[in-house]
């Protein structure tokens, strides 16, 4: 109907198109979802392990592996059935069964432009007809042999031959001397009788019809010898051409709709409108969805979804790239798909601790208070860490205002909180250990059966429960906690007063003897505390259980100097390391190397 968009058969090739998401954190990845229109086969899960991502910290970059999302969905690529061409898969001349008459090629599909390439022979619009007017026959391959008539041609022509006057025979090739006595009226000609061949008679011309005696030229016209959307113009006895309608194009014989959206889309822009059918030679334009304020010749302009609805995060900037398809991209500082963005640790607590009507809504307030006193720069500028954060009831029995009163208990305290690196409830419920930012290790029990996840720290009393794990945020991971980690001494006091060796002489006192023998502790005093060095520190226990003879070894004139060289002085850092450079790498170097006979060197 004029008005409306030609819907007609399609025979669209559906295919799976599969793509993955962008790298990310594998706990922030839990979150994240597909493009739209496509499903996440990797659904309930971190997705898949086989990337890596790039943690942005201050200066530094680490590229630390990843997770990413496995997203499908059916795709549907247009195209024409047989038989039809064009952008809205119109029929080829002929018909869609019998394309260009079965005589030959339509150039169908959704590029092609519906012309019949007709095989030798034929022609016309729709291969209809003979190619020539002295072809006859279902193949047009038999030629008129008429001399003196006209000869019965086309598709459906036998061949036969109509003679002048004066000549019969089946070729119209033989006179008839006879025809000079009979006098014949005009458009009438001399012929054998049709009922005694002896005999002759006046007989109409050929293109003529009459009795013989009154002839009148025939005019084809006055039949339905043209399509019916054709005008039919007479040329002359029997003679006439067939031309289409306005709006129409063909051969007269054939004529199809002009639908300028078929070929060149009505001079519509292909990007931003559609072409509307209006009838035969007749269309317009108009915007497609998603577009607005058409101008001829230029088309419509992408509205802004951003503007209409902006469906990302408030911590979120939101451009639209494609026609109603916003990209959302979290503010530096910020990380997430663009529908959701976390802030840094610090910035996640305060928001937990926050929400209205929210789950925790001041519920944490406690170790966010003491966090904001000890340890709130490196959690909102390093990382990534992942905090351990008991609830206000979980911290019943300790007084905030008392921690604080030593700021580096306090400082201690909280770091026994913290873990260096992400360590998801996935990756805990795959091993059995974890070490603080203390250097203090812990044990993880995740076959009880209520099966959630129980922590304590080494030499500790109680276990602590996971009650809510792998929160999100753009430095790292929060696992709310039932109750607090037990309070424990440092394993080693700082004290900037004094120098590593005077600091060394009673738990480490092996190790300081071995730097004596070795001259280093000479170094090491020399320079005093104002020489700056990162040490790592066998225990005694650690001395006691190398085999047998190795620390003698060690010791002899043979080999004291590679060992000085290569060995001691190697595990000496001439510059102060701060923790979190260790972090950095998602590893913690502990300040004393745990005994020789578990295995881990440091």
């Amino acid at each position: 109907l004029p008005g409306t968009k030609l819907l007609l058969p399609k025979c669209d090739k559906k295919s799976l198109l599969t793509i993955r998401t962008e790298c990310q954190s594998c706990s922030l990845n839990l979150g994240i979802n597909c493009p739209d229109g496509y499903t996440k086969v990797t659904n309930g899960s971190m997705g898949v392990r086989d990337c890596r991502y790039a943690f942005d910290i201050r200066k530094y970059s680490l590229y630390l592996p990843g997770c990413r999302h496995i997203c499908r969905k059916d795709h549907v690529q247009p195209q024409c059935c047989p038989g039809h061409w064009g952008p809205n898969c119109m029929e080829c001349p002929g018909g869609a069964r019998s394309p260009c008459s079965g005589r030959g090629s339509c150039a169908e599909g959704m590029e092609g432009n519906g012309r019949c390439s007709c095989q030798d022979g034929f022609g016309g619009t729709a291969c209809e007809a003979c190619a020539h007017d002295n072809l006859f026959g279902p193949n047009c391959s038999a030629v008129c042999s008429c001399v003196h008539g006209v000869c019965n041609s086309g598709i459906d022509g036998d061949g036969s031959c109509e003679c002048y006057s004066a000549y019969t025979g089946s070729h119209c090739d033989q006179p008839i001397p006879e025809c000079a006595d009979l006098l014949c009226p005009e458009n009438s000609r001399c012929s054998p009788s049709s009922q005694d061949e002896t005999k002759l008679e006046c007989k109409c011309l050929p293109n003529y019809q009459g009795d013989g005696h009154y002839c009148k030229p025939i005019n084809p016209c006055l039949q339905a010898v043209c399509h019916p959307h054709a005008r039919c113009t007479y040329l002359g006895p029997n003679r006439h051409s067939c031309t289409c309608q306005e709006g129409y194009h063909g051969d007269g014989q054939v004529c199809l709709p002009v639908d300028h959206c078929q070929t060149n889309y009505g001079n519509c822009s292909t990007e931003s409108t559609v072409c509307i059918y209006d009838g035969p030679g007749q269309s317009h334009c108009e915007c497609k969805e998603h577009y607005h304020n058409y101008m001829p010749g230029v088309g419509c302009s992408m509205a802004d979804v951003c503007e209409s609805k902006n469906p990302c995060h408030r911590n979120a900037n939101c451009s639209t790239i494609a026609p109603g398809q916003p990209k959302c991209t979290c503010q530096k500082g910020y990380v997430g798909d663009g529908s959701t963005c976390y802030g840094n640790i610090m910035e996640q607590l305060r928001e937990l601790n926050t929400e209205p009507k929210g789950k925790w809504q001041g519920r944490l307030t406690s170790f966010i208070s003491l966090l904001d006193k000890t340890y709130a720069w490196p959690l909102t500028n390093l990382g990534p860490f992942t905090v351990l954060l008991p609830t206000d009831k979980g911290l019943k029995g300790f007084n905030v205002k008392d921690l604080l009163v030593d700021k580096k208990a306090a400082q201690y305290f909280v770091k026994l909180h913290i873990i260096a690196g992400q360590m998801s409830t996935e990756r805990m419920n795959n091993t059995d250990t974890f070490y603080t930012l203390t250097g203090k290790s812990g044990e993880i029990f995740n076959g009880d059966k209520d099966n959630q996840i129980k922590l304590k720290l080494s030499g500790g009393k109680k276990k602590v429960k996971i009650i809510q794990g792998d929160i999100v945020a753009s430095n790292g991971l929060l696992h709310i906690l039932d109750r607090a980690m037990d309070q424990m001494a440092p394993t080693f006091e700082s004290n900037t007063e004094q120098t590593i060796m005077t600091m060394l002489q009673l738990k480490y006192s092996k190790f300081r003897s071995l730097l004596e023998e070795t001259n280093v502790g000479r170094v090491l005093e020399e320079d005093g505390a104002g020489t700056p060095y990162t040490i790592f520190v066998p225990s005694n226990e650690a001395l006691d259980n190398m085999k047998d003879g190795t620390l003698d070894y060690l010791l002899s004139p043979e080999v004291w100097y590679s060992t000085y060289s290569d060995g001691i002085v190697s595990a000496l850092l001439p510059q102060p390391m701060p923790i979190q450079t260790f972090c950095k790498l998602e590893m913690f170097m502990y300040h004393h190397l745990p005994s020789s006979n578990r295995g881990r060197h440091h």
